[in-house]
C-alpha cells in the first residue's frame, strides 16, 4: 500500500493485472488512468502539506466511490505522484464512465477545506479503455496512459474513453 494515501500501490497493480489476466471468470476489464489537474500549482502555491491533504481527500473519495459501485470488482491504485489507476472487472466501460462523471460533478461542486482553512476546488483528467481480447493488460494500461495525455493536452478536466473521444461541452 501507498504510505500517504493508503491506496494500493504500483506493485499491487501489477499483481492484480496478472491475477485478472489469468482468471477465466473475468469477462471484461476496464482500466482508467487519472491525474489531478494542476497539482503542481497546488504544491507550489500552498506547500506539500496542503498537497498531501488534497491527495488524501481525492484518494478517499475515489476509493469509497469505486468500491461502493463495483464491490469486489473495482480497485484504485496510486500510480505515482498525483497519478492514479483504476481497474474495474465484470462491468462495462459505460458504467465506469457514468460513475466517474458523477465523481467529477462531486469535485466540481464541493471544495476541499484544508486544516489551515484554505478552500480549493479540484478537478481531474481521466482516460478509460477496455482490455481487448487476448491483449496484455500492460498494453491496455499503456493505451490508457497515452489517452490521458491527450486529455491533458486538450484542456484537462474531462474524461475520454474508447467511445467518448471529444471533450464534452461545459455547462
Amino acid at each position: 500500500r501507498d504510505d500517504l494515501t493508503g491506496l494500493l500501490n504500483y506493485r499491487a497493480l501489477s499483481q492484480e493485472i496478472n491475477r485478472l489476466a489469468n482468471n477465466n471468470e473475468i469477462h471484461n476489464i476496464v482500466i482508467g488512468a487519472l491525474d489531478i489537474d494542476h497539482f503542481k500549482k497546488i504544491n507550489d502555491t500552498y506547500g506539500h502539506f496542503v498537497g498531501n491533504e488534497v491527495l488524501n481527500y481525492f484518494s478517499t473519495v475515489f476509493r469509497e466511490q469505486i468500491h461502493s459501485a463495483f464491490h469486489k470488482h473495482g480497485y484504485v491504485y496510486r500510480f505515482g505522484g498525483e497519478e492514479f489507476t483504476i481497474v474495474v472487472s465484470n462491468h462495462s466501460l459505460e458504467e465506469v464512465y457514468q460513475l466517474l462523471q458523477s465523481i467529477e460533478n462531486f469535485f466540481n461542486n464541493k471544495s476541499i477545506v484544508t486544516k489551515e482553512g484554505i478552500k480549493l476546488t479540484i478537478s481531474f483528467s481521466c482516460s478509460l479503455t477496455d482490455r481487448l481480447n487476448d491483449e496484455l493488460l500492460d498494453t491496455t494500461l499503456k493505451r490508457a496512459d497515452k489517452m490521458l495525455y491527450s486529455v491533458k493536452n486538450n484542456g484537462r478536466g474531462w474524461i475520454i474513453t474508447d467511445q467518448h473521444r471529444k471533450r464534452p461541452p461545459k455547462d
